[in-house]
């Protein structure tokens, strides 16, 4: 067998952060007897980065975000501890 890998075109917007982003990605099989559909009914999926696992929603927190949330925890955690 032979590993076929997904293939995907990135689409951007720019705009402040929480604004509806435009763009639809497209993505294809990575391989021309592969059939790859995605639809409502069987959608790709986010991952989310901090678990590199798929995730149901269709939002995953901005990276600096994510950073900010961590440093919140870590000091709450802290200040309990004291």
């Amino acid at each position: 067998m032979t590993e076929v890998t997904p293939q995907g075109t990135n689409v951007g917007s720019e705009g402040i952060q929480g604004a509806p982003q435009s763009g639809t990605p497209t993505f294809t099989s990575g391989h021309e007897s592969v059939t790859m559909t995605i639809s409502e009914s069987n959608p790709a999926k986010l991952v989310d980065p901090t678990t590199n696992q798929p995730i149901e929603g269709t939002e995953i927190d901005a990276k600096k975000m994510q950073l900010e949330k961590k440093l919140v925890s870590i000091l709450l955690n802290q200040q309990q501890v004291k």
